[in-house]
């Protein structure tokens, strides 16, 4: 019987009943024949629902009383009786009435009782969690006759999840059982149901693809399946914010920039650098873990994204070559260094990812003293870049071309590689310098909200960053826009209009939800809010009647936000 959810007694002799007497719980009463030689000289009374629909049909008026029956010397039931409760930590009832009624089956029904359950997770609603560990502590000591803790058999639950009929042959392939395997035990985060579901959600990802492109593309998808594990299991089990942002983070934190994030990420980073290693490359990777982690929060279709991936990844190009320079001759490692080279400087177009990867490329060969980096190398990438840069007219298209170098570079466990590193800072410095001359395009329709905009806001905010990394709803958003401007759009909207503003006010701080902190993510709304209603209030003074009740509504939903500011931390 399973304990999840029930608060009374009542509920667990129900289930005992269910259990026991099937018959009084189907249309059938012919199956309960056997019992009914037993019940015939025991008092009980239960009420039935026939067709599971919740409503209590009908009642066999007798007293029934669950230990009675268990506790009978009838023939069916005087032999071995074996009741396991499970959920136990799941339970709302009290957990001395609970214990003490799990008792009574032991000393007065002569039965065997195993019960299942997380015992460091026993809850009460009436008593501290450390009072109900005491009590159960105690009653194990007095009445439990033996303890045996349950460990997980991951390898054989992968081959049990995998091997289900509805699951792509690519799943069943030992090598990927194997990776799961390794990627699950590295995130230290043992829950096999959240593992259960990312490869349902990986495998309905995969029959979307070209099966051809699959069953051609296996060592590309195997990375992707343990990027995809470790996004679920560090979502689902560890700072949610931290991973998300950490696509992006990471690479700030690569070009010199100081973060509070720091030690978490490396805490994340140094439990799959093995892995990372063996594998030799980095499941980290941001340009597909910004994109797998978007999939994740949001629902976002990436298969289109991948096949198109895929399809550009079947011919082997100079980059995949490059992996390999330390199992080849002299002969071959010139040959192949002096190919690179040339690929750079040719006067032919090659892709933003190509160039960066191939320059890191030239600069290890430098710092490890096998050749020596020309700087018309450097110029040369720094140039393609810059007309990069300058080719960008959106925030999207930057936002776009910062992923391909991300892309591009490849994370690195040793020591810096400073010649490199130099050319990803300079890179950095220019695309933070180019995105100020640039604003999103939901950053317009806020600044410049009308009657139809307004009411769409709630929904707008919902929507992915150009990078893809994050929404605009899990991040402060007025301080990227002009509060002067924004301020005279609100006054030139009409009640409606202002009212559905409040309402987005009121959606994006969740001010309905009362007595709360507000959330980090939102503290750098904080002054433009604050600027933004002193606007309001001082041209109050403009207004009558409702058009003045309506602003008065906006300044108190942003009263709430600024209170919401000032509360302390619990």
């Amino acid at each position: 019987m399973s304990l999840f959810g029930c608060n009374s007694i009542k509920q667990i002799d129900q289930a005992i009943d269910r259990v026991i007497n099937p018959w009084l719980y189907s249309k059938w009463a012919e199956m309960g024949k056997k019992f009914l030689k037993i019940a015939s000289k025991v008092a009980f009374k239960t009420e039935l629902d026939l067709n599971d629909g919740g409503a209590k049909e009908t009642t066999v008026n007798w007293n029934f009383d669950t230990l009675a029956i268990i506790g009978s010397d009838e023939e069916e039931v005087k032999n071995f009786k074996l009741l396991i409760f499970d959920d136990l930590e799941r339970s709302l009832i009290d957990i001395r009435e609970l214990l003490g009624y799990i008792n009574n089956f032991v000393e007065h029904g002569r039965c065997k009782v195993i019960i299942v359950g997380d015992t460091d997770k026993i809850q009460d609603k009436e008593s501290k969690d450390e009072i109900n560990k005491q009590l159960f502590k105690s009653f194990e000591e007095k009445t439990i006759g033996r303890t045996f803790s349950i460990q997980s058999d991951v390898k054989s639950a992968v081959g049990t999840f995998t091997d289900e009929l509805s699951m792509s042959k690519f799943l069943k392939k030992d090598d990927v059982k194997d990776l799961i395997y390794k990627v699950f035990t590295s995130s230290e985060f043992n829950n096999l149901r959240v593992l259960r579901q990312t490869l349902m959600d990986f495998n309905q990802m995969l029959i979307k693809l070209d099966d051809e492109d699959v069953v051609n593309s296996s060592e590309f998808l195997k990375i992707l399946l343990a990027q995809y594990v470790i996004a679920y299991m560090e979502i689902k089990s560890g700072d949610r914010d931290v991973f998300i942002n950490m696509p992006s983070e990471r690479q700030l934190i690569m070009a010199g920039a100081t973060s509070a994030n720091k030690n978490k990420i490396a805490h994340i980073e140094n439990k799959y650098r093995d892995l990372s290693q063996s594998l030799n490359y980095d499941l980290l990777n941001p340009f597909y873990m910004s994109r797998i982690n978007l999939s994740i929060t949001t629902g976002w279709d990436i298969s289109h994204f991948l096949s198109q991936q895929l399809k550009g990844m079947l011919n082997q190009s100079l980059v995949q070559k490059v992996t390999g320079w330390y199992s080849l001759n002299n002969n071959d490692f010139d040959n192949l260094y002096r190919e690179v080279c040339d690929y750079i400087m040719s006067g032919e177009e090659h892709t933003v990812q190509e160039y960066v990867s191939l320059l890191e490329w030239t600069s290890m060969m430098d710092q490890v003293s096998l050749r020596k980096q020309e700087q018309a190398l450097t110029d040369r990438v720094r140039n393609v870049l810059s007309q990069k840069l300058s080719e960008c007219k959106t925030n999207e298209d930057l936002y776009n071309l910062r992923m391909m170098v991300m892309q591009g570079t490849r994370q690195r466990d040793d020591e810096p590689n400073l010649l490199f590193d130099s050319t990803i800072k300079w890179f950095y410095n220019e695309f933070d310098a180019a995105i100020k001359n640039h604003k999103d395009q939901f950053y317009e329709i806020l600044e410049n909200i009308d009657e139809q905009t307004v009411t769409q806001l709630s929904v707008l905010q919902t929507n992915s960053l150009p990078d893809h990394s994050m929404t605009y709803s899990t991040i402060a958003i007025y301080d990227k826009i002009d509060i002067s401007i924004h301020l005279n759009s609100i006054l030139h909207l009409s009640n409606s209009g202002r009212m559905s503003y409040a309402a987005f006010l009121e959606d994006r701080y969740h001010l309905n939800y009362g007595g709360q902190k507000l959330e980090c993510k939102y503290m750098k709304d904080i002054t433009p809010l604050d600027e933004l209603r002193n606007g309001l209030k001082d041209n109050l003074k403009n207004y009558t009647d409702v058009d003045a009740f309506s602003l008065k509504y906006i300044i108190k939903m942003i009263d709430k936000i600024l209170d919401m500011a000032k509360l302390p931390k619990a």
